[in-house]
């Protein structure tokens, strides 16, 4: 009887040891194996965040901070480009009736460094009559597609409340594009 414990806790330890360590889930691995670390910074605040996002493996490392921004919705890894060198794309989302999102986006320059991506931030001019985002008022979904992101958001009529929006929604597509000093994800 005693021979068996001692057996059974040698087979427990092998097997614990062989066990593969677990995925940090604040690290997302690119296809070309390089990490980016994506962690919380505490704040006093429930209705925003602050992250630190570190790169690892690259030939030159980075580290970038988002402070004061709105509660992450979702971190993706993706090569919207299919340049065949991953970004990160984080995305976020407002507290509150509106939940407006907002994309932040890093694109590794060929596994050499890592520079931010440009999102144009929306003006008056955007929310005009005619204009592309006349009808919005935040309640945006994303997804990921082969080359590019899309977002839809529900369309509001002047008669409509906050959240109940009319049955159909708005879709705008995103395509990432090298420009002359940096990435920016522009609308098709």
């Amino acid at each position: 009887m005693k021979q068996s414990i001692v057996i059974f806790g040698i087979l427990l330890a092998i097997l614990s040891c062989n066990q593969r360590e677990e995925k940090n889930p604040n690290e997302f691995i690119t296809a070309t194996g390089k990490v980016f670390t994506v962690n919380k910074v505490n704040t006093n605040s429930a209705s925003l965040a602050s992250l630190i996002i570190e790169t690892k493996g690259f030939k030159i490392n980075n580290e970038f901070t988002l402070t004061d921004i709105d509660p992450v919705m979702e971190i993706k890894v993706t090569d919207l480009d299919n340049n065949g060198y991953d970004e990160l794309y984080i995305i976020t989302r407002s507290a509150g009736s509106g939940s407006y999102a907002t994309v932040y986006g890093y694109a590794s320059n060929q596994d050499k460094s890592v520079t931010p991506i440009y999102i144009p931030e929306f003006t008056e001019k955007d929310f005009e009559e005619g204009a592309l985002f006349e009808a919005y008022q935040g309640h945006d979904t994303f997804v990921f597609e082969n080359d590019r992101l899309i977002r839809y958001f529900p369309i509001y009529l002047s008669e409509d409340i906050n959240s109940e929006p009319v049955e159909y929604q708005e879709e705008v597509i995103y395509k990432l594009e090298k420009g002359e000093a940096s990435w920016q994800l522009k609308i098709e």
